[in-house]
């Protein structure tokens, strides 16, 4: 799963499986949807910030705590509700109309009453965060591969092994006789290795290494150019789970 500091919680796609007229909304009253995304998404951030800062220590750094909240089915759903909650303010502001109250209404109870519960179920956590890996950087030298045309994905570990969200797909093109040679970049904190994945389409992309690349060196496609293996994975799953203290 991604951590909540990767961005993206929610795709606009989320928002139309709950609410199908969400895009002609959008369409019709000029609401930038990736805009209310996230602003929905700065919203999660704080309020879970502030929950954090209340029942785990935080060493005066909160958003290193944030960058240890996992992106759970049910906090995903809070923020496409949130999201769906401020574009149909907009749409009312803008119109008063009606039914776009209700929608606003009826969006901001259920993002309130899945938040409520995403507390009393737990924020999902990790002990050591792998973030999502930007584009690596692809070049070309002498060597004796095929060539083509590939995409390309890298996706860092920790020091426990364990793989974050793999970076979005960089389309390559090597000539015949060059190997590509890929570099994952600069390793965020605690990512001593990172993983290869390689495909001539979405579908098809499959990590590539046998075992985990360390950081500060490259890897390079072997002569028979690319292998089956395992297909990309979602990242950290959650370790462990924080509460809200229940008060009767």
């Amino acid at each position: 799963m991604a951590l909540v500091t990767d961005g993206g919680i929610s795709t606009v796609a989320d928002l139309q499986a709950i609410d199908s007229s969400i895009l002609e909304t959008a369409r019709v009253e000029e609401i930038a949807l990736p805009a209310k995304l996230i602003l929905a998404e700065t919203m999660i951030k704080l309020e879970v910030a502030a929950f954090l800062s209340r029942i785990a220590p935080t060493d005066g750094n909160p958003e290193a705590v944030l960058r240890r909240v996992v992106v759970t089915p049910g906090l995903q759903r809070w923020h496409a509700l949130k999201a769906l909650a401020e574009v149909y303010s907009d749409a009312y502001s803008s119109q008063l109309n009606d039914r776009y109250l209700g929608k606003w209404n009826a969006f901001s109870k259920l993002a309130k009453e899945t938040g409520d519960l995403l507390y009393e179920v737990g924020i999902g956590m990790v002990g050591t965060p792998v973030p999502r890996a930007e584009r690596p950087s692809v070049t070309a030298a002498a060597g004796i591969g095929r060539g083509g045309a590939f995409l390309v994905r890298v996706a860092w570990r920790n020091h426990q092994g364990q793989l974050g969200v793999p970076s979005d797909s960089l389309l390559v093109e090597v000539d015949a006789g060059k190997a590509a040679i890929v570099d994952a970049g600069t390793p965020p904190p605690d990512c001593v290795s990172f993983d290869v994945f390689v495909g001539e389409s979405e579908d098809t992309i499959t990590k590539q290494n046998l075992e985990p690349v360390q950081s500060g060196t490259l890897w390079t496609m072997p002569a028979q150019g690319i292998s089956t293996g395992q297909r990309p994975g979602s990242g950290q799953a959650p370790e462990y789970f924080l509460r809200r203290r229940r008060t009767y």
